[in-house]
């Protein structure tokens, strides 16, 4: 066998010997359920079933700030229901639009009523996982 026959080959064993790190994309959730976070710094935790959405949301300051309970319907990329504060007086009314893109995934705030809601973008957190670690 020719040298550079024989380099070629070490090369491409040497290639497949060496570990080989894969990451997953992100990609847009089937439901609402799950850990989600807002633009007024809070974290949402949100459980959909069916078409009922609920979610308790707390402020990036444990709470201090606030913390709001939501219990709507969701209609297709819609949803539509009622949000209170449970610390404080605040609560009223919020649509929301469900962005079906995958790149974009989330939801915002397009209409609501009441007190001042902060929130109006909603993003998963998503880490690049490593799929073969180590």
């Amino acid at each position: 066998m020719p040298m550079t026959h024989l380099i070629a080959a070490a090369a491409l064993l040497f290639a497949l010997a060496a570990p080989v790190t894969a990451h997953a994309l992100c990609v847009s959730r089937p439901s609402m359920t799950g850990d989600w976070n807002a633009n007024d710094g809070g974290k949402y935790l949100v459980r959909q079933r069916g078409k009922k959405v609920w979610w308790v949301g707390v402020s990036g300051d444990n709470g201090k700030s606030f913390i709001n309970v939501f219990k709507g319907e969701r209609n297709k990329t819609i949803v539509t229901g009622e949000w209170s504060d449970l610390v404080g007086t605040g609560g009223g009314t919020l649509t929301l639009k469900v962005n079906d893109d995958v790149r974009a995934g989330g939801w915002e705030k397009t209409n609501g009523t009441g007190s001042f809601f902060g929130g109006s973008r909603w993003s998963f957190p998503c880490e690049d996982v490593i799929l073969n670690p180590g």
